[in-house]
């Protein structure tokens, strides 16, 4: 007999806080398989890469073997029913694969939703990403909407914040909020969504307590008021440089919104401070002494089991994941924020008309085709549109070079482009990537768009290395 699956019709509501901002995130992470592995240890192994926000599922050691009574409960929690008695996978095909988008990526929509606030009927989901994984690079690009974003809820006439869209589709129709949120997404996105998963804040602080806390960079010092769960305050301080973390004072580092310097105060300050606490449980979780940890083990897959809900997920789907993760290793992660500064200063967001403060696509209320465009490069290639380092362009007898050179700098805007000019006496046509790992993404995505070689160079290649350079690109006849 064989494990079989069937979704659940409803996500059990859930409410929020209206100030809360859960951390969600994550990158995926495991090693291999070898035969005798139990369907559980298979699957928490293997949804991280669907899910990277749970990486530390990813944490049980090898030979772990657990009975169905415990595999039962697990997955009921998770949203979905195991049928039978048996792990076996060989029913599932040879070559099992993750669903994709029409461009060969995979999307998981990642909501965080807090439920410490006994008695409060509000539903506003203040953290929501779209994690996109890139097969061909194996990359993990993490977007994040702002709260503050003003939005067309679909099928309605009716405008508000993102934040407010779960609950607006839970007062349509109970249970159809993640749906509801998910068709906004693909919308504004112009991703198509495969996967999608809810994160409970309350189970994120107890892994972290359960890991034994996390060390977390504090890049400025800062100061703030924090609301109590008796809606008291009290004043919390962090110092600059690191900080071991337990789960309580992540929490705080990741959510408070009334600091000082003001800067740490936005919305778009604590999206990235939640990174860091992402970055802060991936290094812990993988650290030897926690994946031999057992009874550490068990305690995170309660703590899972009991506030993360995944939907759209088959045992296909898992065997699929372990397989990347086995061949491929861990996915390379970005993140970012759909933030006034993305794509350059106010070039795809803007501040909303009106006293109350609300953000609106540059290009006009509700029409987000920039948005979309600049979300679709980044799918594809995340180290081009966060590359920290330039790219300079050389002319060796390209027709027209100053017109074909001023369409990629504008092509690509959000990079840095500089006109090398006419040198001659350079190297054949191509992309060379002189910045190393951290470029070799973006460099291959600018050869494959432009359809010229793309050259790995080393100390030895005869090509200019600009200083503040991470790829050259020689364009020749």
């Amino acid at each position: 007999m064989n494990f079989t699956f069937r979704k659940k019709k409803n996500i059990d509501p859930t409410h929020l806080a209206p100030d809360d901002h859960t951390l969600v995130d994550k990158k995926a992470t495991a090693r291999g398989t070898e035969k005798g592995f139990t369907f559980l240890g298979l699957l928490l192994k293997s949804v991280t890469v669907l899910i990277p926000v749970v990486i530390i599922i990813a944490i049980v050691p090898y030979g772990l073997t657990v009975s169905a009574s415990v595999i039962q409960p697990f997955f009921k929690a998770a949203n979905f029913t195991v049928n039978g008695e048996s792990t076996a996978f060989n029913s599932l095909k040879r070559e099992p694969s993750l669903r994709k988008d029409a461009n060969g990526m995979t999307n998981i929509l990642i909501i965080g939703i807090d439920t410490r606030t006994k008695g409060s009927r509000l539903l506003n989901t203040d953290t929501i990403i779209l994690a996109t994984y890139n097969h061909k690079t194996n990359e993990v690009a993490m977007v994040s909407f702002p709260r503050d974003l003003n939005v067309n809820y679909p099928n309605t006439p009716s405008i508000g914040k993102i934040n407010a869209t779960y609950a607006y589709g839970e007062i349509k129709k109970s249970g159809s909020g993640m749906e509801y949120l998910r068709q906004l997404i693909e919308s504004i996105s112009g991703q198509k969504i495969q996967y999608h998963v809810m994160v409970d804040l309350k189970g994120f602080t107890t892994i972290i307590d359960q890991l034994g806390g996390i060390d977390v960079t504090v890049d400025t010092a800062f100061t703030g008021d924090y609301p109590t769960e008796k809606f008291g305050w009290i004043t919390v301080n962090f110092k600059k440089g690191n900080d071991h973390m337990n789960g309580n004072r992540a929490l705080q580092f990741a959510r408070i919104r009334h600091a000082y310097p003001g800067v740490e105060a936005s919305d778009f300050a604590r999206a990235r401070r939640q990174q860091k606490v992402i970055q802060g449980v991936i290094d812990k979780a993988t650290k030897v002494e926690t994946l031999q940890n057992t009874k550490k083990i068990f305690e995170i897959m309660g703590t899972v089991a009991n506030n993360i809900k995944i939907n759209r997920v088959t045992p296909e789907d898992v065997e699929a994941g372990l397989l990347i993760l086995k061949e491929k290793g861990k996915p390379t992660t970005f993140s970012m924020v759909l933030d006034p500064g993305a794509g350059g200063y106010a070039r795809l967001i803007r501040r909303g008309a009106g006293y109350l403060y609300t953000l609106e696509p540059s290009a006009g209320r509700n029409n987000w085709t920039q948005v979309r465009a600049f979300i679709k490069d980044y799918a594809a290639a995340p180290g081009l549109v966060t590359l920290q380092k330039s790219v300079y362009v050389y002319n060796n007898g390209k027709e027209n070079y100053s017109a074909v050179f001023t369409n990629i700098r504008n092509r690509f805007y959000y990079t840095d482009f500089y006109n090398g000019g006419s040198a001659k006496g350079l190297p054949k046509t191509g992309v060379y990537n002189i910045g190393g790992k951290s470029s070799a993404s973006a460099a291959q995505y600018l050869a494959t768009t432009y359809r010229i070689p793309l050259v790995e160079a080393d100390s030895t290649t005869s090509v200019p290395k600009p200083k503040g350079a991470a790829i050259v690109m020689v364009l020749g006849k």
